[in-house]
């Protein structure tokens, strides 16, 4: 491997060669004579591949045989698609991403549609309460109901997942241009399709549906007959005592993890944090509902009677039924706080990487090369350039603290001059000037009680990227380490213990463009990048992540949408006989409107309301334990969100009262 930079003789080219392909990436080679590669290389009479063709009319299967007999089943053979990963090792990298990405966001959806799928199905089979209750009064026992109402939603579950698997596809079609158009994915990437797909879809819905209805159908199938048609007729206006005290004991829990979450951290697990902490305050929503509801009709019950007859009518509704008003806030409210908290967690972190970079980088220029680095001559020699007062390296790496655990941090390794001359970290105690062996500097996040609980003068022991043992004084806590580095270690220490003798990057300071050119006569392959092109390239990589952010959070509002507007639809449909009641005994169709608006406001304000506070709650949790912030909200954003809550409520209440009301026009008529 060549690393750039090197104080090595010119070459010349003896040729240009193309493979015919459009993508950038086949032209990216450059070829050797085999002299010359063999002492770039290090590894006499050795080679990383070999590229094997056959001849005309001779299949891959045959010819990977052959060559396994020739090797005597020694080396690896790869045919096919294969052949990428063998040639650019990297590749198994980026399916760990990738893989992980799908992962990662697919588990938050299958949680959130387990979620909201459960409470939908609790709605319909509530709804269906006098069906199930005559079937049980003609004999029909609870297991009998139990099976109909799972038999029901896998029937359900395989017609969503065939449904869904089209629309799918075209979603992962997007999803990977864009990846490609952001170049998180190389130029030609596509979607996978396969029929397993096709089946996986069908089998995940059957098993979303089956989870989600289990509840219900116990619930529909235990009552006794008397009692369950008792019910179906007048409803239970109040949760069981039971549900009530899991509310509060859900209640209990998420302050328990919001406490556990502030004083252990979130790491780089922020997502599933969130999203552990979001579920259990929805939890506790989902069970406290009816009291919910009921607190909020007492708060608008005298603004509704100093209104109209519609406000008093509404909330009368409510009061009696705060049951079924509580089945159509949920998921406004699962909505709201799921995708605030997703997109104002990114926000947050893009804008707090954005401030620090921008506040920590003072240097005049940043020097880099492709491949695996900077040689640290380049490092020695711009060190030496009249008109260069600081010239440091720094070189990622991953160490291994005891924070309390044993986890494994970003790192810097520091080369050559003063850090201060070209970094401003915010130093919070101690000193930067000099990094000597047996010292170490250490971020005021990782240095706070919730991780290492250390301060300046403090011995800490970390391991180095080859397993070696460190045992260092801690010199200096600085505060701008977000998208930087949470530990310093200085490059006399360090570098014998990383795989690689190359320097990440140089920061100079000084008049450099004399420096600069007398070096890259010397040393190929250097690309100089100012601090404001720094800065460019630092927000184009957060943009990058803002971009795989933002695919989970799509997926989130896509499904809540489809969720808010099927609930309220059902929510709404269920008071068709009390809207036509009202309508037969002389209210007019502004009244019933009125009504449904007024019934709307409030769903949409409690749902909004807590929405917010659930959401508001895991947001200031996670940004103060990820950032040390808080988060960063921007008006615009939050406005477009709550508006689009309320444009899905309004359309899933006002809508379909409209529909009832001419149907029944048209009826009369």
């Amino acid at each position: 491997m060549l690393l750039s930079g090197q104080d090595l003789s010119a070459l010349r080219v003896s040729g240009i060669a193309s493979d015919g392909r459009a993508d950038a990436a086949s032209a990216s080679s450059v070829f050797f004579a085999p002299s010359q590669a063999a002492a770039r290389y290090g590894h006499a009479g050795q080679a990383d591949l070999i590229g094997v063709i056959g001849r005309p009319g001779t299949t891959s299967r045959a010819l990977a045989a052959e060559v396994r007999s020739v090797t005597g089943g020694r080396y690896t053979v790869d045919t096919g698609v294969a052949r990428g990963a063998a040639e650019s090792p990297a590749i198994a990298g980026d399916d760990a991403n990738i893989e992980g990405l799908g992962g990662s966001a697919g588990a938050d959806i299958i949680v959130i549609a387990l979620f909201v799928v459960a409470g939908t199905v609790a709605l319909s089979v509530s709804q269906r309460h006098r069906q199930f209750a005559l079937l049980r009064a003609v004999g029909a026992t609870p297991g009998q109901v139990r099976r109909a109402v799972l038999a029901e939603l896998a029937a359900l579950g395989v017609a969503g997942g065939v449904l869904g698997w089209l629309p799918g596809r075209w979603l992962a079609g997007l999803a990977v241009h864009g990846m490609v158009s952001n170049d998180l994915l190389p130029p030609g990437a596509t979607a996978w399709t396969s029929l397993w797909l096709l089946f996986i879809a069908a089998i995940s819905g059957v098993v979303i549906g089956a989870l989600s209805g289990l509840l219900a159908a116990r619930r529909a199938g235990r009552a006794a007959p008397a009692d369950a048609l008792r019910e179906s007729v007048v409803g239970r206006r109040w949760p069981h005592p039971v549900r009530a005290l899991l509310g509060l004991a859900g209640l209990a829990g998420s302050v328990v993890l919001v406490v556990a979450i502030t004083r252990s951290g979130a790491g780089t697990e922020q997502l599933g944090t969130a999203l552990s902490l979001l579920l259990a305050l929805m939890v506790t929503v989902a069970l406290l509902g009816p009291l919910l509801v009921a607190t909020a009709e007492l708060l608008l019950r005298l603004p509704a009677r100093a209104g109209s007859a519609a406000g008093r009518l509404a909330m009368a509704e409510v009061r009696a039924l705060p049951r079924r008003m509580a089945s159509a806030i949920l998921p406004v409210a699962l909505s709201l706080s799921f995708a605030g908290t997703v997109y104002f967690l990114d926000t947050t972190v893009g804008h707090t990487a954005d401030v620090q970079e921008g506040q920590r980088l003072i240097a005049a220029g940043v020097i880099t090369a492709p491949g695996p680095g900077v040689s640290p001559a380049v490092l020695a020699a711009l060190g030496r350039q009249p008109g260069v007062r600081d010239a440091l390296g720094l070189t990622p790496a991953p160490i291994t603290v005891t924070d309390p655990d044993l986890d494994t941090i970003s790192g810097e390794v520091v080369s050559g001059g003063s850090l201060p001359g070209v970094l401003n970290l915010d130093v919070t105690a101690g000193s930067l000037s000099r990094l000597r062996p047996g010292q170490v500097a250490v971020s005021a996040v990782e240095a706070s009680a919730g991780y290492m609980d250390v301060h300046v003068g403090s011995n800490i022991t970390a391991w180095l990227p080859d397993g070696s043992r460190y045992r260092a004084r801690v010199s200096a806590i600085f505060a701008r380490s977000f998208g930087f580095a949470d530990v310093l270690i200085p490059a006399r220490v360090a570098a014998v213990h990383l795989s690689s003798p190359a320097i990440g990057q140089i920061l100079l300071q000084g008049r450099l463009p004399r420096a600069l050119a007398a070096v890259q006569d010397r040393f190929a392959g250097l690309q100089v990048a100012s601090r404001q092109l720094v800065n460019a390239q630092n927000q184009r990589m957060q943009s990058q992540t803002d971009y795989l952010n933002n695919l989970i959070l799509a997926g989130i509002i896509l499904l809540a949408a489809i969720t808010v507007v099927n609930t309220l639809v059902m929510t709404t449909l269920d008071r068709r006989q009390a809207l036509l009641l009202l309508r037969r005994v002389g209210a007019t169709t502004g009244q019933l409107l009125g009504v449904t608006a007024w019934q709307s406001a409030m769903l949409a304000r409690t749902g909004i309301v807590l929405g917010v506070a659930a959401g508001g709650i895991t947001l200031s949790t996670m940004t103060r334990a990820i950032t040390g912030t808080s988060p960063y909200v921007p008006v615009a954003a939050a406005a477009t969100l709550t508006a689009i809550v309320l444009a899905l409520t309004l359309a899933g209440t006002l809508g379909p009262t409209v529909l009832l009301l001419r149907r029944a026009e048209r009826e009369r008529a």
